[in-house]
């Protein structure tokens, strides 16, 4: 979705994980990105790392990437979550 936007010139004010960056360059020259880049935290590696193991008892292993990004997903919003608690 994010590099769809930035190849149609479009604005961006969704916030996109560090590895986004280092997949896609650009991004970060991209004039109409408003958005927060969360960057990689250990927690994130950890939770990645779990992912991955289940993923692949069952026979679905995913790409780095991937995990990544939803390990961040995953982390930020239990933070958010804890904040409003």
């Amino acid at each position: 979705m994010i590099i769809e936007k930035l190849k149609n010139g479009e604005s961006i004010r969704e916030n996109i994980a560090e590895v986004s960056v280092i997949e896609h360059p650009p991004i970060l020259n991209h004039d109409k990105f408003h958005g927060k880049i969360h960057l990689i935290q250990r927690g994130d590696i950890i939770l990645a790392l779990e992912m991955q193991i289940k993923l692949r008892e069952a026979g679905k292993p995913k790409g780095l990437s991937d995990l990544l990004i939803a390990a961040i997903s995953i982390n930020r919003a239990l933070r958010d979550i804890a904040e409003i608690l």
